[in-house]
């Protein structure tokens, strides 16, 4: 039997970048999220490492402005960022 922390999933901030994940001992059927476990930069989408990625791709990595990119649009107030 494996428990995980679904606390650690829901309220931990992670940076957005997606990567594959994979939990050696467990088929596909866990579902784990497919994204970087660090923690995002302040104010960004992504982790420092992840950052440096996306500005070199000219992707925005500002967290506002990733949404934006992202096509996610609203008023500041229904984005609770």
């Amino acid at each position: 039997m494996y428990v995980a922390d679904i606390k650690w999933k829901l309220k931990y901030p992670h940076c957005m970048w997606k990567v594959p994940i994979d939990v050696e001992g467990f088929d596909s059927r866990v579902n784990y999220p497919n994204i970087c476990p660090l923690s995002p930069e302040r104010g960004q989408a992504f982790c420092k490492s992840h950052c440096e990625i996306a500005a070199k791709n000219n992707i925005p990595h500002g967290l506002r402005e990733f949404l934006k990119y992202c096509g996610i649009s609203g008023s500041e107030q229904h984005l609770h960022l």
